[in-house]
């Protein structure tokens, strides 16, 4: 996902709520999602070009050729530079849902555990609610 929001600045407009939503487990790339998100609220251009240029002139240029490299690429063919971007959109909506279900399944079993383990109003309310999340986010 961050190699595409590198190569098509332009779509930040479109996923920036999705942002705070991304799996943040690794302070490198959290670094660089906000270096990213920082220098396109500055500058405003759908040109990656120059985004990529100022990265690699700071602290973050080797995890940005790493975030750019091929490996990247085979797996996210939709990041790649000359991607369209609708195609870049779908594939970034595509990855967001994923882990937007792989995120409620997760709270699914831990809210199934909470009640296993004591059967209240309210855990029931949460599980019956996760639920109708997943299996919306599913269809979705």
């Amino acid at each position: 996902l961050l190699a595409t929001l590198i190569n098509h600045p332009g779509l930040f407009g479109a996923v920036e709520d999705d942002l705070e939503r991304l799996p943040s487990d690794s302070p490198v790339l959290a670094k660089l999602l906000q270096a990213v998100t920082d220098y396109i609220l500055k500058n405003n251009t759908p040109d990656p070009a120059p985004l990529i240029a100022h990265l690699e002139a700071g602290p973050l240029a080797g995890d940005v050729r790493i975030v750019l490299g091929e490996t990247t690429y085979t797996h996210a063919a939709f990041a790649r530079p000359e991607a369209g971007e609708d195609q870049a959109l779908k594939g970034w909506q595509d990855v967001c849902g994923a882990l937007q279900r792989r995120r409620l399944a997760g709270d699914v079993r831990a809210a199934g555990a909470a009640l296993a383990q004591d059967f209240s109003d309210e855990n029931e309310r949460r599980l019956l609610a996760l639920q109708a999340a997943r299996a919306g986010a599913v269809k979705g």
